[in-house]
């Protein structure tokens, strides 16, 4: 890119990203000095943060203990970028991936965000409810990314199984879909999402472009999507994007769209992927249980014991009761037939909020430590009664069927 664009790159705007786990100071200092060299050029348009700083997103990048064990704080984070933007090496900051709650943490910091770059396609549209009106509010620009969904909304997939393993362990996708690469145990969404498709084809033949360009068109079009990341594999498919860009869509298509992508919003839900969905779990773990080590997203509650954090929990959480058993306790050891007191606390809990109430399902403890890392958040408590490790899958909120007390 930077022989690309010498002698012309006071035309382009140029953005690069620094994940969370290169987020230390020096670090993410060396990174971007780094970058600048490479790209032979004196400044980056935009310098973004590539996913919240977390344990989960760090995860993703390293397995470096020190890291881990000692993660950078977002003060730090953004303060480095505040002095990289003051030295002119940087001219914006912009996040990737960010929910509102980490921005308004991000924003703390006095960081002036302009950009938050995160996924937005007619089939992936959770950010529309809370994530777009707080960037509009906040004159935060939003990027799309996965415009195509990763090539379901290019048309080429005729059918679920058609997809690859590594490209089917989002929550579109039955957890099984992944083949080991799924970091959910959700039940997907796909006999909506081809439906859609089927539906969006049609109108794109209508219109005579192609569902691509149809797709990539609506995504433009959406208020406080200010542009879209779409690949280009060779000339011929820059040239089809470039045309897409071009496509003005009118409101009634617009609205039709939006129609044919209801139902994969219905059973996904408005949850970004780092929020939890219909039929994920959350594991609430006793005080000797290894949460640290097998957690994508780790709460502590370590003052408190599992029967409180089971009652709050269920008061907002329904469970899924499409599947035999949404709930799942350890497995007692073999010869060993004295239930657990804490277990009868728990039906008279789950009881409470569920009129379903099931058996429980039981696994054993290895078995259950490897159904706990694919989990969506385990919550580390202080409780002291033996197995009394439980796993909650979620079902559906019905916007028609909350009731808090």
């Amino acid at each position: 890119m930077g022989k690309a664009l010498k002698g012309k790159r006071h035309k382009a705007v140029v953005c690069s990203k620094v994940s969370p786990s290169n987020a230390r100071p020096e670090t993410l200092r060396n990174h971007c000095e780094a970058s600048l060299k490479r790209l032979g050029t004196d400044y980056l348009d935009i310098y973004m943060l590539h996913w919240p700083i977390n344990y989960s997103a760090i995860k993703h990048f390293t397995e470096d203990k020190d890291i881990l064990s000692n993660p950078p704080s977002v003060q730090e984070a953004f303060e480095t970028l505040i002095a990289l933007q003051k030295e002119g090496k940087i001219r914006h900051i912009g996040v990737s991936n960010f929910g509102v709650k980490q921005i308004a943490e991000a924003k703390t910091t006095e960081a002036n965000i302009i950009l938050n770059e995160i996924a937005y396609n007619i089939l992936s549209r959770a950010i529309e409810k809370d994530i777009v009106p707080y960037c509009f509010d906040n004159d935060i620009a939003i990027v799309g990314s996965m415009a195509l969904q990763q090539g379901l909304l290019a048309g080429i997939y005729a059918t679920a199984g058609d997809v690859p393993h590594h490209q089917a362990h989002s929550r579109h996708f039955r957890q099984e879909r992944g083949m080991g690469t799924s970091r959910h145990n959700a039940i997907g969404a796909e006999e909506e999402i081809f439906k859609a498709i089927g539906q969006l084809k049609a109108i794109a033949s209508e219109l005579d472009v192609h569902i691509a360009q149809l797709a990539i068109a609506w995504v433009i079009a959406k208020p406080g999507i200010k542009c879209t990341l779409v690949g280009s594999r060779d000339i011929n498919e820059l040239e089809a994007n470039v045309k897409a860009g071009l496509l003005n869509l009118s409101n009634e298509i617009i609205n039709k769209i939006d129609i044919i992508g209801e139902p994969v919003l219905k059973k996904l839900g408005y949850n970004p992927d780092m929020e939890m969905g219909h039929g994920d779990e959350i594991v609430i773990g006793d005080g000797n249980f290894p949460a640290a080590s097998c957690a994508q997203r780790l709460v502590r509650c370590d003052g408190n014991g599992i029967p409180v954090i089971l009652d709050a929990i269920l008061k907002l959480l329904p469970l899924d009761y499409a599947v035999e058993n949404p709930v799942i306790l350890m497995a007692l050891p073999a010869g060993n037939t004295n239930k657990p007191v804490i277990w009868k606390q728990y039906f008279s809990i789950i009881s409470k909020y569920e009129k379903e109430a099931k058996k429980f399902g039981y696994m054993d403890r290895f078995a259950f430590y490897e159904r706990a890392k694919k989990a969506y958040a385990i919550i580390a408590t202080g409780e002291r009664a033996r197995f009394s490790n439980i796993i909650l899958k979620k079902g559906i909120i019905c916007e028609d069927e909350v009731t808090l007390s």
